[in-house]
């Protein structure tokens, strides 16, 4: 008896589980047709939850209008999805929720991997929710439209087969960890208009070494590239105020030991739009690295430098450089406040102001002056 109530009990736990997604519908309520799971949103749009059982396979295609609702929101795809390959959105859908094309790598879940490899963004697309397409390992390429404002934490995360990712400058929020841990990842482009690089971004993205970032940028948080082992220089302007805390430049060895990278590079150009300013990435190499700073030919302000007490920063060094120009040898007028070589690297020595003068190789010359507060 025992015996034969243990098989009835796991034959209605197996039913159970395949019937999950069919059983929730009924209890919330939602309509099914066309192969989907969807509810109404306004009385007039369709928000696609799920794909019933026996309707996924390796393309997808989510279709425009559901009984009359136009759809308009993709919340959610459901379990048995990483059965596909491609997936088809259609030009009505502004949102994709949290979660929606996402794979828990998780114990429940660990032998469940994503076959997706194509998704194509809808150009109306404003919405990409919180870990919305997180763990689609072979996904290998995303298209984010223009018209996108929101994109969430960890949206893309763990998207090892993507080589180069371009953000568009209508994203105006994004949460942490957006590309975070995405193993492939070699390339990436901000469009102009963003202005913050969130926390974590693009944290262990460890074959990451080409980032492009527009002059819009100002703010670049804590850990926005840690851990990004092949990333060797970042090239940004003097509008960039801060840098959070281990931003750039650190990476975890194979012995599992954070170490700072001795040949990382950061490259500084000056724009037109800080005049009389302080530049404090000119200033404030705050780890010790290798920078060079661009001068606009164009400007001749000056540039000023700012140490305050208690700060770690004992000794500013970095390279001056004129773009576009040649320049034969560089000087200072008050070596006590400033020395620089020849080929431009110098050293700040104490408080003032000193005129640096470079001797352009068609035989003019260009000087600014560098003040240094203490």
């Amino acid at each position: 008896m025992k015996k034969l109530l243990s098989i009835a009990l796991t034959f209605v736990l197996l039913f159970s589980s395949v019937s999950m997604i069919a059983v929730n519908a009924v209890a919330y309520g939602e309509k099914t047709a066309e192969g989907f799971y969807y509810t109404v949103v306004e009385n007039k749009y369709a928000s696609i939850i799920g794909v019933q059982e026996g309707y996924f396979r390796d393309v997808i295609e989510i279709p425009s209008e559901i009984e009359g609702y136009t759809v308009k929101y993709i919340d959610y795809i459901g379990y048995g999805a990483e059965y596909i390959k491609e997936i088809i959105i259609p030009e009505t859908v502004t949102y994709i929720g949290e979660d929606a094309f996402a794979f828990d790598s998780g114990d429940d879940y660990e032998d469940i991997t994503s076959d997706i490899e194509t998704i194509v963004l809808p150009s109306n697309l404003t919405y990409i929710g919180e870990d919305a397409f997180k763990y689609n390992t072979k996904l290998k390429e995303i298209n984010i439209p223009e018209t996108v404002s929101y994109i969430g934490a960890k949206a893309f995360a763990n998207c090892d087969s993507l080589k180069e990712v371009y953000i568009p400058g209508t994203v105006r929020v994004m949460g942490h960890s957006v590309f975070a841990s995405c193993d492939g990842l070699e390339k990436v482009t901000i469009g102009k208009g963003m202005e913050t690089i969130p926390k974590l971004t693009f944290e262990s993205c460890k074959a990451l070494k080409n980032v492009n970032l527009p002059d819009s940028v100002y703010r670049i948080l804590k850990y926005a590239f840690y851990n990004c082992k092949n990333l060797n220089s970042l090239a940004v302007t003097d509008r960039v105020i801060s840098f959070g805390d281990k931003a750039v430049g650190f990476y975890i060895n194979k012995k599992g030991k954070e170490v700072q990278k001795k040949n990382f590079k950061l490259k500084v150009y000056e724009t037109m739009s800080r005049r009389l300013d302080n530049h404090p990435l000119f200033c404030a190499n705050l780890y010790g690295f290798e920078s060079v700073f661009y001068l606009d030919a164009k400007a001749h302000y000056i540039m000023y430098c700012e140490l305050y007490s208690g700060s770690r920063i004992k000794n500013i060094k970095t390279k001056l450089k004129i773009k576009g120009v040649e320049v034969e040898k560089w000087t200072s007028s008050k070596p006590n406040v400033v020395k620089i070589t020849p080929n431009g690297k110098l050293k700040t020595t104490g408080k003032g102001t000193t005129t640096l003068t470079a001797k352009l190789k068609d035989g003019s010359t260009y000087k600014r002056k560098l003040k240094v507060k203490m």
